[in-house]
C-alpha cells in the first residue's frame, strides 16, 4: 500500500519547524528517520496533510557534555551512538543494548528522539533513557521549551505527553559520579527484529538496585531489585512479589508472542540473574 496524499517539507531550522507544526497542529508529524512512521503511512493507520522532515536540522544532530549533562540531540542517528567517545565514558550500558536495537541497517536510519517520541513499550531506548534518569527537551512556538523527566514523557503504549505543536528536540542524561555495576540482558524475537522481554538492572554503591523492565506491559517500568528470602527455592511469582509486582496484573497477557506464563517466567529469570550478576544473592 501507499500512502494517501501529503505535503512534504523539509525545514532547515528549527525555528522553522516549529512554525509549520504551529501553523498545522493536528495535522502534521515530524519525520525523523522513518523506520515507524513511514510503514504507518503506507499502511494508512495514520494520516497527514503536512510531513515535516527534520532531517536539515542540524542543530538537532550530535553528542555533547555539559552543565552536569550528557546531551543527545533528537536526530542523532542510533548507530552514532556506538562510536562516540563520551557515550563509551559515561554510559557504556548503551553498548550493552545497542546491538541489540533492530538491524544495521534500520540503526543507520533510526534517531534517538524518534524511538523515544514513538513510545513502543518493547524498544530499548525508550527504556534506557527511563533506566538512567533521562529528560526530554520539548519545544513549540506556544509554550516555549518544557522539560520533562522520561517517566512523566512516556504515560503508554506509543503515547506521550507531547502536544500536536510540540517537537522532542534533544534527550539528557544526568552525569554520575561513578559508574555503577550493570546488567543488560534481552530476549529477542529475531524474526521480529524486536524484544519479547528485556531488563537494564543498575547497582550504584550505596543505592538501592534497580531493575528497568520493557517488552512486558503498556510501557518501560523501573522497579527495585529485593531478591526473596529463600531466593534460591523461591517460585517465579515469588521473585515478581518480592521486587513489587504481581503476576496477577492485568500486564500480564498471551498474546502472539507469548503466554502470560512464559512472560511472568522469563521475568522473573531476568530478575534472577540480573541478581546473581550484580552479586545481590
Amino acid at each position: 500500500m501507499k500512502p494517501p496524499p501529503f505535503e512534504y517539507i523539509r525545514p532547515d531550522c528549527l525555528e522553522e519547524a516549529l512554525q509549520l507544526l504551529s501553523a498545522h497542529s493536528g495535522e502534521a508529524r515530524v519525520l525523523a528517520g522513518g523506520q515507524s512512521l513511514i510503514p504507518q503511512l503506507n499502511l494508512r493507520t495514520i494520516r497527514v496533510k503536512k510531513l515535516i522532515d527534520a532531517n536539515g536540522i542540524e542543530e538537532l544532530f550530535g553528542v555533547s557534555v555539559s552543565d552536569g549533562y550528557l546531551h543527545i540531540g533528537a536526530m542523532t542517528r542510533q548507530v552514532d551512538l556506538e562510536e562516540d567517545s563520551a557515550i563509551k565514558g559515561y554510559f557504556p550500558e548503551f553498548l550493552e543494548l545497542l546491538p541489540s536495537l533492530g538491524f544495521s541497517s534500520t540503526r543507520n536510519r533510526g534517531t534517538v528522539g524518534g524511538s523515544i517520541a514513538f513510545a513502543d513499550p518493547a524498544a530499548e531506548l525508550p527504556a534506557l533513557a527511563l533506566a538512567l534518569e533521562g529528560e526530554v527537551k520539548l519545544q513549540s512556538q506556544r509554550t516555549g521549551t518544557r522539560i520533562l523527566s522520561v517517566e512523566d514523557f512516556l504515560v503508554g503504549p506509543f503515547k506521550t505527553v507531547a502536544q500536536p505543536d510540540e517537537m522532542l528536540t534533544g534527550i539528557r542524561l544526568p552525569l554520575r559520579s561513578a559508574l555503577p555495576r550493570s546488567f543488560v540482558r534481552e530476549v529477542n524475537l529475531r524474526s521480529l527484529g524486536r524484544a519479547a522481554a528485556g531488563i537494564i538492572a543498575l547497582a550504584p554503591d550505596g543505592e538501592t538496585p534497580t531493575a528497568t523492565l520493557f517488552a512486558w506491559a503498556d510501557r518501560p517500568r523501573k522497579i527495585a531489585i529485593r531478591p526473596p528470602q529463600d531466593h534460591l527455592e523461591s517460585t517465579a511469582e515469588q521473585w515478581l512479589e518480592s521486587c513489587g509486582l504481581s503476576a496477577d496484573s492485568p500486564s500480564w497477557q498471551d498474546d502472539a508472542h507469548g503466554s502470560k506464563a512464559y512472560r511472568i517466567h522469563v521475568f522473573a529469570s531476568l530478575l534472577q540473574e540480573a541478581a546473581t550478576a550484580l552479586a545481590l544473592v
